[in-house]
Formats: C-alpha cells, sequence, structure tokens
C-alpha cells in the first residue's frame, strides 16, 4: 500500500522548504510526497497581486487530488500561514488520514493587528524578510533556504488575512486526526495559535507537541528533525488504526 503526504509551504516563501522534510517521508517512510509551489511564489513579489487565497487553496486542492490518484491515503502538513489551507483542505477531503500544522498562523496577535489597520497608510511593498523587521526571526541562512520574498505587496498580507478568518469560521468541521506542533519561542507566531488550532477542530485523535528550538519556520530551523520524526510517528500510527 502507498501512503502519500502534501507538504504545503508557507505563504511568501517556496517549496525549497519543505524540500528537506519530503526527502526524509520519501527515504526514511517510504511515503509518496508533493509539494508544490502556490501561485505568486518562487518568481517576482508584484506577481502575488494576480491571485486571491482561493487561488491557493485550489492549487493545493489539485495538488491533493493528483496525489490521491497515485496513492491509497493521503496526508496533509501546513506550516505557519498554510496553515490555514490544509486545514481547509481538510474540511472538503474526508478522506486525508492525518493532517500536521507546524507553528500554524490562525489567528493575528495585538502588533499583528495594528499592522493591518496601519497598512492604508504604508506603502505597497511591505518589507517581509528584511534585516529588522518585526516578520523577521529566521537567521539569513535559514530564510534564504526557504527562498523567501523579501517584500510584498499589501494586497497580499490582505489575502493572507482573508485566509485566516475564512479558515477559522470552519474549523469546527475538521475531524480528521491532527497533531499540532508549534514552536515556543517563535516571535512570529503567538503559541496561543497552537491552542486555538486543537481546541477548534473536532478531531477525536489530537496531539499537541510545544518545541523550544528554532523559529516557526520549523521545516528548516534547528529542530526540525525533531518535527520530521514527530510527524511521521504520528502519521504511521494514523495508518495502524487505518489498517485496523
Amino acid at each position: 500500500m502507498m501512503f502519500g503526504a502534501l507538504l504545503i509551504h508557507s505563504l511568501f516563501t517556496t517549496n525549497a522548504e519543505m524540500q528537506e522534510f519530503a526527502e526524509y517521508l520519501e527515504s526514511q517512510h517510504g511515503f509518496r510526497v508533493s509539494t508544490p509551489l502556490l501561485p505568486g511564489h518562487g518568481t517576482f513579489p508584484e506577481d502575488l497581486k494576480n491571485y486571491r487565497y482561493t487561488d491557493w487553496i485550489e492549487a493545493a486542492d489539485e495538488a491533493l487530488r493528483a496525489l490521491n490518484a497515485q496513492t491509497q491515503v493521503s496526508f496533509v502538513v501546513g506550516q505557519v500561514t498554510s496553515a490555514p489551507i490544509v486545514l481547509s483542505l481538510a474540511t472538503f477531503h474526508p478522506e486525508v488520514l492525518g493532517i500536521a500544522t507546524l507553528s500554524g498562523f490562525i489567528s493575528l496577535s495585538m502588533k499583528q493587528r495594528i499592522v493591518k489597520h496601519a497598512l492604508k497608510l504604508r506603502p505597497k511593498m511591505i518589507p517581509w524578510a528584511s534585516e529588522g523587521t518585526e516578520i523577521r526571526h529566521y537567521t539569513p541562512k535559514v530564510w534564504k533556504r526557504a527562498r523567501a520574498y523579501d517584500k510584498i505587496p499589501k494586497e497580499a498580507i490582505y489575502e493572507l488575512i482573508e485566509l485566516i478568518n475564512s479558515t477559522r469560521s470552519i474549523l469546527k468541521n475538521v475531524d480528521q486526526p491532527i497533531y499540532v506542533i508549534q514552536s515556543t519561542i517563535s516571535k512570529n507566531v503567538d503559541p496561543k495559535n497552537a491552542q486555538l488550532i486543537f481546541n477548534g477542530v473536532s478531531s477525536t485523535k489530537k496531539k499537541l507537541l510545544s518545541i523550544k528550538r528554532g523559529g516557526s519556520l520549523m521545516s528548516v530551523d534547528e529542530g526540525r528533525h525533531i518535527v520530521f520524526r514527530e510527524v511521521a510517528n504520528f502519521f504511521w500510527s494514523c495508518i495502524d488504526l487505518y489498517q485496523m
């Protein structure tokens, strides 16, 4: 039996951040892995203005359908701002066997809400990964590995907020097994996000883990090997239940 895993990269980075994770799942556990590049990413920041949050969900949905055509059962993983995407996917793909969110971002902090209201007064392009920005917590090496944009159009921030709001309204419809993993030292994602996801879903099999290593880009930061192992073991526990 072939098992699949769909790994969705964070918004405003690229699927390069999931490459090592994909290699681990393929070589160590025999999964067939898909790491699609979301529309507007991996080209130029201005391209993001051509897409809405629904386009990101549709791209992930297309990748999941293609993966499902090659496997018996599949899992989905979302990191930071792509966590809402995989949670949305789960609501209209009941066949998904399990979900993992890595420092899932589903609620704005007070500082981020202030930034949201200030966007009307800001220039069209917002610093995202440049030195000194409040958004950035990672080392240059980590950020380079993720191939992130160093600036993004403010329209993309509005789409991110729409994505978060739409997902929170349907969170209770998620009932698949879920593993919520959170970095407790990230400056970008408030740890309360993990509890919001954990408490908000209707899953009967769910697990919560806090890691005190690295930032919120957990698939490329220093605690990544712990994350890889934990997620793989959780997926196998779901497979064991499926095969009973």
